[in-house]
């Protein structure tokens, strides 16, 4: 299953010169396309290998990430950027196999004594996603099309 990313609104603006570029030009979708398949490429394999490998491809890369802004080889902080867009790699989540049915309760009305009924079985919900405090910018800008 391919995983599906999107870093297109964490670049869409940038300016870039690769290696065998002439001159700077606007990131266009070739570029976003080959950094998805880059990023995609980074699943499983450690952080730090990744950020090696991201810059090992992009080591020619200047960027000018926004206008008036000094442009600027990527680096690590970027490549970081970037593998956050991955999901994390211990998804494992312990669902239990079967989810043990509600069971029946009998109960007994004897004159006016108080009627006993046993507890409901415990529901089990979703876990709650949480990410990791560096993709608050990225999850912000995810969700508010910046």
């Amino acid at each position: 299953m391919a995983l599906d990313l999107n870093v297109a609104p964490h670049v869409g603006g940038w300016i870039i010169k690769a290696s065998d570029d002439p001159k700077p030009r606007r990131i266009n979708d070739n570029d976003i396309s080959y950094l998805n398949e880059l990023v995609r490429s980074q699943s499983g394999v450690s952080r730090e290998a990744a950020l090696e490998a991201l810059g090992k491809a992009l080591a020619g890369w200047i960027v000018q990430r926004a206008k008036g802004e000094k442009p600027s080889m990527l680096s690590e902080p970027d490549f970081s950027v970037l593998l956050d867009f991955l999901p994390p790699v211990d998804l494992s989540v312990t669902v239990p196999e079967t989810v043990p049915e509600p069971v029946a309760v009998e109960m007994t009305v004897v004159g006016s004594e108080t009627v006993k009924e046993s507890p409901a079985p415990a529901r089990v919900s979703a876990p709650e996603l949480t990410y990791p405090p560096q993709m608050d910018m990225a999850l912000f800008h995810l969700r508010h099309g910046v």
